[in-house]
């Protein structure tokens, strides 16, 4: 059960602080340096239709060159593999998202206690119009991601490991991959003395 209310200035929704972050994705671009996206939004906005509710396109135009790089070579295995990120085991740049994810969740675990709201811990892949369409040809989803990542036997690892010391709410969004692990590290972190 979920109660939620009209979004809070914290960025939270009714009493919890939400701490979504849009670039918490699977598989994402790692930008090539500073590019003129002024011609490409352009024609993003020229192709889309007068009374669409977007006025930007979805990609932005470092993630619409790579897929015309992707177009031109005709395969996605011959595409610039250091361009790209993504967070299963077996990607080059599982680094990356990992870190991102980390430091996401450090900063929600520092935030705790600092008012009366409550602080969601979101240790999941977020979604964007790039990780869904690198998800998609992938072959894959949200709790393959997890599953392929191994995000949730990392976070068990951290919550056994003490890396923080409190926590409110922790989501996840593959719950049958290591779910009764988890609950055990999490009664374990439960149990030990408040800071």
């Amino acid at each position: 059960l979920a109660v939620t209310g009209p979004p809070a200035q914290s960025g939270g929704v009714a009493c919890s602080v939400g701490n979504y972050d849009p670039s918490q994705t699977c598989a994402g671009f790692v930008r090539r340096g500073a590019q003129d996206a002024s011609s490409v939004h352009a024609c993003g906005r020229s192709i889309l239709h007068e009374n669409s509710p977007l006025t930007e396109p979805l990609l932005t135009s470092d993630e619409i060159a790579l897929l015309q790089d992707c177009a031109r070579n005709g395969s996605i295995s011959k595409v610039d593999k250091s361009a790209a990120y993504g967070c299963w085991r077996t990607d080059t740049f599982q680094d990356v998202p990992i870190g991102r994810m980390l430091t996401q969740l450090d900063a929600a675990a520092a935030a705790i206690g600092n008012g009366t709201r409550f602080t969601q811990m979101q240790a999941l892949w977020q979604e964007s119009a790039w990780s869904v369409l690198a998800g998609s040809v992938r072959n894959s989803s949200l709790l393959q991601d997890e599953s392929r990542s191994g995000l949730n036997s990392m976070l068990e690892m951290w919550l056994r490991g003490k890396r923080w010391s409190q926590i409110n709410f922790l989501e996840v969004n593959n719950i049958c991959d290591g779910g009764p692990r988890l609950r055990d590290a999490l009664r374990g972190l439960a149990q030990q003395p408040s800071p």
